[in-house]
């Protein structure tokens, strides 16, 4: 056919790669990038595991390494904290840590999300909130964690005023649970969300 177009592939996979000519190489870093800015890594990854050209690994750190969103909204990694470690959890939802993320541009009312992850499992789960008072985050962490899942023994948070409260205090009490409180900047001890949090924002 007068009109076919020849296009080279990379067998040696399992999963076909085409090779991707100059000219296109920008529209496929930028087609992954964009979605949610990751990082050099991640990048890379994304577009190996579907495509090739000779100098992807140069190209794709050049253009990450330039682009003017994650310049500018890139959230920092200034924290540096001396190795600590839990003791080791043996039952899924034991150890839960829990956080909260925002303010964000209002949607549907919400502002702010509250996070918990399970510490034996990773399992994650995000619940918007339209405010963070002691009472709602009481009842979202009852509602939302405590009915399904049940009581933890031990729950992680930061030093935020909503986990500080008298409220949350007896609440920790009554339930038999054991809190550890994160301390700024160190992370270490919440260090789960700490990670979750640069991923969050990044795709925000």
């Amino acid at each position: 056919m007068g009109n076919a177009l020849e296009i080279f592939c990379d067998v040696s996979r399992e999963k076909v790669r085409p090779f991707v000519p100059e000219e296109l190489r920008f529209e496929v870093f930028r087609s992954f990038h964009n979605l949610s800015h990751p990082g050099i890594r991640a990048t890379k990854r994304l577009n190996q595991d579907r495509f090739i050209w000779l100098s992807m690994v140069k190209d794709i750190t050049k253009r990450t390494r330039c682009c003017i969103a994650c310049q500018r909204f890139k959230v920092q990694r200034h924290t540096v904290s001396p190795t600590q470690h839990f003791a080791p959890t043996v039952e899924r939802f034991q150890h839960v840590h829990v956080d909260l993320v925002g303010p964000f541009p209002p949607s549907d009312s919400f502002t702010f999300l509250l996070a918990y992850i399970d510490r034996y499992t990773r399992w994650l789960e995000v619940i918007p909130l339209s405010g963070i008072s002691v009472e709602a985050v009481a009842k979202s962490f009852i509602a939302n964690w405590i009915s399904r899942f049940g009581v933890p023994a031990i729950v992680t948070t930061n030093q935020g005023g909503q986990f500080q409260s008298r409220l949350l205090y007896s609440l920790k009490s009554m339930l038999g649970m054991q809190r550890i409180s994160a301390t700024p900047y160190h992370s270490f001890l919440n260090g789960m969300f700490e990670r979750f949090h640069r991923t969050l924002k990044q795709a925000l």
